[in-house]
């Protein structure tokens, strides 16, 4: 993913027309010609890795409680919301689901729990889609590259800049704690460097000439657009 343009990235999907962590989202953003999109792995009562971003089902589906309280064929039949809070036709989905999306599309699954070595199915997944994993859990991330190798593209992500662990050397980092200086410093030691989420023009197009290499965003055709004109 290395390069001097950044790669755009859609944060959940295009989940300004869709609900976030959809498909529907996921495929538009495929659609509008943006490759990468994000998307968050919870685990289900049974171990089927779930795409949602929260813990609890209430704020993004027509359900309630806990998702790690409910089996897979519970979960897989309650309908997203969209952001007005009313229910839509679109499901919560399976990550196996979201990875048979078209080739074409890139994904950067984001895993929610500490997994152990439950991580490495999710990695083996991941990287057959030629795609890239990322958690704050940075163990998680360590276990993943020692046993996948080169080939796993791995990123820790963190609050505020910090070392990326060896042998992780990409870190994805809340925008608000970067600046340049910090960032200068991090390449300069071999780390590639993305920044999440960063919504707002100004703040976008500092990023991209810094010289970021990933930009996480909730407005990918608007970052598309500024990186196009600059």
């Amino acid at each position: 993913m290395a390069g001097h343009r950044p790669i755009i990235v859609a944060h959940r999907g295009l989940h300004e027309r869709h609900p976030e962590n959809s498909l529907a989202a996921f495929s538009a953003a495929c659609e509008q010609g943006i490759v990468w999109c994000e998307c968050d792995v919870q685990l289900s009562a049974d171990g089927v890795e779930v795409v949602i971003h929260d813990e609890t089902l209430n704020r993004t589906t027509t359900g309630k409680g806990p998702v790690i309280a409910q089996s897979w064929s519970a979960l897989g039949k309650l309908r997203l919301l969209d952001a007005d809070g009313n229910p839509t036709e679109q499901l919560i989905p399976s990550l196996d689901q979201v990875l048979r999306t078209p080739r074409s599309c890139r994904f950067m699954v984001e895993t929610k729990p500490l997994l152990g070595d439950r991580i490495l199915g999710i990695a083996h997944k991941v990287l057959k889609k030629r795609g890239l994993l990322q958690s704050f859990h940075a163990t998680d991330m360590e276990l993943a590259r020692r046993s996948l190798g080169r080939r796993m593209d791995c990123a820790v992500l963190a609050d505020e800049p910090v070392e990326a662990p060896d042998p992780v050397r990409r870190l994805h980092v809340d925008y608000h704690a970067l600046d340049k200086r910090t960032l200068k410093r991090l390449t300069a030691a071999g780390i590639s460097v993305g920044a999440w989420t960063v919504n707002e023009s100004k703040q976008i197009r500092k990023l991209i000439r810094w010289g970021v290499e990933v930009i996480v965003t909730d407005r990918p055709l608007l970052a598309r657009s500024i990186l196009e004109r600059l």
